[in-house]
């Protein structure tokens, strides 16, 4: 079914961003947006596709998102990306805890979502 708000957003990349990824919208807020424009300046970059506010400060880069188009920068907001994402699962759980969760919950930190919060 043709829809022509969806038609016009795909057309146009900074209103696509801000209206998914915005400020208002609850994704945008889960992922620590906070100013109007920030869906888009966020929006998904690097080797894993690290996108909002919140994970962009998280890996180094919230004062320079544009540098995670280059692969040297890319490559290395996502070594931070893991080594943050294994330093919060590693305080998260016991010795004997299964691995099967472990691994799920890094998958979803891996999505952008942390141990105790796997919804958007």
């Amino acid at each position: 079914m043709y829809n022509e708000e969806i038609e016009k957003l795909r057309l146009n990349q900074r209103r696509f961003y801000n209206k998914v990824y915005g400020a208002t919208t609850p994704t945008g807020k889960n992922l620590g947006n906070i100013y109007p424009n920030d869906g888009y300046i966020y929006r998904g970059r690097g080797w894993n596709g690290i996108t909002g506010r919140l994970i962009y400060k998280t890996v180094g880069y919230e004062n320079n998102p544009e540098k995670l188009e280059n692969p040297e920068h890319a490559t290395n907001a996502l070594i931070n990306f893991y080594d943050n994402a294994s330093g919060i699962l590693k305080k998260e759980y016991s010795d004997d805890t299964p691995m099967s969760s472990i691994v799920r919950d890094y998958i979803n930190a891996t999505g952008g979502f942390s141990p105790n919060n796997n919804s958007p």
